[in-house]
């Protein structure tokens, strides 16, 4: 094999290489980033449940229970 041909293989495997691991990059700040905003979301999804609870034991009491008594 010539030099010229070894260089070029050697070449096209480093940019192979190179193009591979910014794609990984991509991935893994793309996951990341996933990973939060999902996370931010349970916690709303939460506190929402938590609320419509709070609502739904306010509007199944009965109307003089809303007095105070």
């Amino acid at each position: 094999m010539s030099m010229g041909k070894m260089w070029e293989e050697d070449n096209f495997h480093n940019a192979v290489q190179h193009k591979l691991l910014e794609c990984s990059h991509v991935i893994n700040v793309f996951e990341e980033s996933a990973k939060f905003r999902l996370a931010r979301m349970g916690e709303k999804l939460t506190k929402l449940e938590r609320y419509m609870i709070f609502v739904e034991s306010r509007l199944s009491r009965e109307p003089a229970q809303f007095d105070g008594a």
